[in-house]
């Protein structure tokens, strides 16, 4: 239920925000320190990259929270990128935390 009010959230913020572009890392690392609502926008926002790749590698059970601050954390020491989709940096931050591991 709450991750489908965050969604809900994420969509009509973003669409208001940004009708003509996709959220850039940048925009999300400033709604990370936001107010409480922004930053529960950007977690919804984590959360919803999250589900979309599935979980990439990352082991269940990992966290919202867990992934939400290692893509803070990436945004934080990697501050170039930031120009980059919201959505690329939440990806890399993901595979930099839980790596696939090869066959």
């Amino acid at each position: 239920m709450i991750k489908a009010v965050m969604w809900s959230l994420l969509v009509v913020g973003a669409s208001v925000a940004h009708a003509d572009t996709f959220m850039t890392g940048a925009q999300l690392f400033e709604k990370m320190g936001g107010e409480v609502s922004d930053r529960a926008l950007a977690m919804g926002y984590v959360e919803g990259v999250f589900d979309g790749v599935a979980g990439a590698c990352a082991p269940p059970p990992v966290s919202s929270r867990e992934v939400y601050d290692a893509t803070r954390r990436r945004l934080e020491s990697q501050p170039s990128e930031r120009q980059r989709p919201a959505a690329q940096l939440v990806l890399a931050a993901i595979l930099e935390s839980w790596p696939c591991k090869k066959p």
